[in-house]
């Protein structure tokens, strides 16, 4: 398996520093700060397509990021977030997002956004879109 998720964390939470947002991995419902991010990796499979007789060339992987606000007004609060986010999968890593849409939340009171990406990334740590 090749294991790229800390690296992507640490790119992204260099990036929301930018805006003083915190980010995490796995929600917790006793969140306090607010507006927050939170990134997990969906999966990451070999692909098969590359598998040869020295092993696994590359794999598929997906992430998922949520943006949650409690702001009166999240679309607006959640807007920089969101495009700050997608410029560093897409334009940086050259991930291909291929989900985008505000997502129904357990919590009500609670505004959730949610960005999904795909990339297939090779074992020399080069990604692609897929």
């Amino acid at each position: 398996m090749i294991d790229v998720f800390n690296n992507i964390y640490d790119g992204l939470k260099t990036k929301l520093s930018e805006l003083d947002i915190p980010i995490t991995t796995g929600y917790q419902q006793k969140h306090t700060l607010f507006p927050i991010v939170v990134i997990d990796e969906l999966n990451n499979v070999i692909d098969m397509k590359t598998l040869d007789t020295d092993g696994v060339y590359a794999d598929n992987v997906s992430i998922e990021i949520n943006i949650y606000s409690k702001s009166k007004t999240p679309r607006n609060e959640i807007q920089p977030i969101k495009q700050l986010i997608d410029l560093y999968m897409v334009n940086e890593l050259c991930c291909n997002r291929n989900f985008s849409s505000q997502t129904p939340n357990y919590d009500n009171d609670v505004y959730r956004y949610t960005l999904r990406y795909n990339f297939i990334i090779d074992k020399n740590l080069t990604i692609y879109r897929r």
